[in-house]
């Protein structure tokens, strides 16, 4: 019977399977990367009561209610159709 069909070796390296742009040739092996050490993040500051109560108002903002857009809206219509009617009106 048959033999079992060859393995590429590329399969084992990551940028083999990148697509797209920017990626390394396979005849080059991708450079690895050092390893920084991490820096840590300090804790924030514990907020003031006052300061706290002052953001929760600030990010309660209240919305505009949908009948504001309906009144804007019959406004601009209206004003529309009184300036066809005019138009039609000097037109004649």
């Amino acid at each position: 019977m048959g033999s079992a069909p060859e393995v590429s070796t590329t399969a084992d390296d990551p940028a083999a399977t990148r697509g797209g742009y920017g990626t390394a040739p396979a005849a080059e092996a991708p450079k690895p990367r050092p390893s920084a050490p991490v820096a840590q993040r300090p804790a924030p500051a514990p907020v003031p009561a006052a300061a706290a109560a002052s953001e929760k108002t600030a990010i309660a903002k209240r919305e505009t209610p949908i009948w504001t857009y309906v009144g804007v809206g019959v406004i601009f219509g209206a004003s529309l159709i009184g300036i066809y009617q005019l138009v039609g009106l000097l037109a004649h």
